[in-house]
């Protein structure tokens, strides 16, 4: 009787190591898709002064693409120069990947955005972007809120004009010129019980080329000067202020 109880107590003690090694080498492998959802129809919109303005576009707001891996917003009823896009674009293509292990940081995929040129009523002002493995209903899907940040179009740089997709859960924007697409590389993990959970943003190094018309940013206006700024703007002090930043940047 006890050499019975004993054998049961090692058979035991042997499964849970067995189990244990089992999860320790857990891997998962497949490949990611994305969709955007409920666009949102009311926010703000960066004037020319540098200073948030409220939109309620309920009414006139031009969007398509939600429920696809690519969300299009805005209208432009004028007639735009040769090669000038009407609409902002966002668009989402997945990576594959192989035996990636639970809290590995992986590439997911890549965020496409083009910065079109549109009136004012007919915008956007953030969307929701899902996340998940193909075929695989084990692992929970990534949802994200993104903010669509749009600027009224001054002139006076790339980079005041600059429209942004910021992401709060990571406190973090894709910025992009206008009138340019650029790249974002979109990193995530998977943990707990699995859940697929975005980490990262990061300018594209291969698709973008040498001269990216993008960055990625701290925050949703990364990119935008505050109103304070713009007297030093207006007295000619511009390319001193934005050399500076360049600098504070680079350090």
């Amino acid at each position: 009787m006890n050499t019975r109880l004993t054998n049961l107590f090692l058979s035991a003690i042997f499964s849970l190591i067995l189990c244990g090694q089992a999860r320790a080498s857990l891997t998962y492998s497949g490949s990611v898709s994305g969709i955007f959802t409920n666009p949102i129809l009311s926010g703000n919109l960066i004037d020319v002064n540098g200073v948030n303005v409220f939109l309620d576009n309920t009414a006139t707001a031009a969007s398509s693409g939600a429920g696809t891996n690519a969300i299009n917003w805005g209208r432009n009823s004028a007639a735009l120069p040769v090669g000038t896009s009407p609409f902002s674009t966002a668009r989402f293509v997945g990576a594959n990947f192989t035996n990636v292990a639970p809290g590995t940081q992986f590439l997911l995929g890549y965020i496409y955005f083009t910065n079109g040129t549109s009136e004012m009523n007919s915008l956007i002002f953030g969307t929701t972007l899902t996340i998940g493995v193909t075929g695989n209903l084990s692992i929970t899907p990534s949802t994200s809120n993104a903010s669509i940040v749009t600027t009224s179009n001054t002139g006076i740089s790339p980079q005041r004009d600059a429209d942004a997709i910021f992401f709060p859960s990571l406190g973090r924007s894709f910025n992009v010129f206008e009138g340019n697409t650029a790249v974002a590389d979109v990193f995530g993990q998977i943990v707990g019980d699995p859940t697929l959970v975005l980490t990262r943003l990061a300018l594209d190094p291969t698709l973008n080329g040498p001269n990216a018309p993008g960055s990625i940013g701290n925050g949703a206006s990364d990119f935008v000067p505050e109103p304070s700024s713009w007297l030093l703007l207006a007295s000619g002090l511009a390319p001193m202020i934005l050399l500076r930043r360049r600098i504070h940047r680079a350090d």
